[in-house]
């Protein structure tokens, strides 16, 4: 033992009026350690979004021209054929085009401008109530019969 905790077991002192930054420490490491948590997941959150965008074949616009095709009821392969005819380049194939006219495809707001991300979010929302009042209209006829 060193000679300073020797005097202060010596002295006879309480043990509660003696110097201890221990709580102290423990309280600033775990603050330290749960933002480096937070940070930790919000860099994987953003990993992980920008590896899905690039997974997804369609771009921004496409998938914007896709949503505003399936509100004017085009059917998913007309859709498809004319995406192609527009771009030939095009990487989207028809099970892509058929999963965005679902509404199930994820923009992300570092992929475009603010202005395309909300009218992606609007659109996005209208195609989900399309499908939602498309199928209300199917129980009510099954129903009927």
């Amino acid at each position: 033992m060193t000679s300073k905790a020797n005097n202060l077991i010596t002295s006879g002192e309480p043990r509660l009026t003696t110097p201890c930054n221990f709580p102290l420490l423990k309280e600033s490491k775990k603050l330290n350690n749960s933002k480096n948590h937070i940070q930790s997941i919000q860099k994987h959150q953003k990993e992980k979004n920008v590896k899905k965008s690039n997974l997804r074949r369609a771009t921004v616009d496409e998938v914007l021209f896709i949503f505003e095709k399936v509100l004017e009821d085009w059917k998913p392969i007309k859709i498809y054929n004319v995406l192609i005819q527009i771009n030939p380049q095009s990487k989207v194939i028809k099970e892509d085009v058929e999963n965005i006219v679902t509404g199930n495809c994820k923009v992300f707001d570092f992929e475009t401008t603010p202005e395309k991300f909300q009218l992606y979010n609007e659109l996005r929302q209208k195609v989900y109530d399309y499908h939602k009042n498309k199928n209300k209209k199917i129980e009510n006829i099954t129903s009927v019969i």
